[in-house]
């Protein structure tokens, strides 16, 4: 099947590719794989569903999702903050 995607890409000349051309065609889309699955572990972290991951596929869109959930990421509270801080009365007159 990826040969028959090589040949429709005209990435095999004469039905034979050098070494290069194909780790190439090969380690780029793979690595996106961890990439992915960091994305899909923190998205529902940060209010996305796990498989909003797949949209780092799409080029520049994907680097805004990217950059949106690790801004998310950075402002989760921090485990060793203090839990009872005393908030402001929303009542008027106290």
């Amino acid at each position: 099947m990826l040969l028959a995607a090589w040949l429709g890409l005209g990435l095999l000349e004469d039905g034979l590719a050098t070494a290069t051309e194909l780790s190439y065609w090969i380690t780029g889309p793979l690595s996106l794989v961890p990439m992915i699955g960091l994305h899909a572990w923190l998205a529902p972290k940060v209010g996305y569903r796990w498989f909003d991951a797949a949209i780092l596929v799409v080029p520049f869109v994907g680097l805004v999702w990217s950059a949106l959930v690790f801004w998310r990421v950075a402002a989760l509270d921090s485990p060793d903050w203090p839990v009872d801080v005393a908030l402001p009365s929303a009542q008027p007159g106290t």
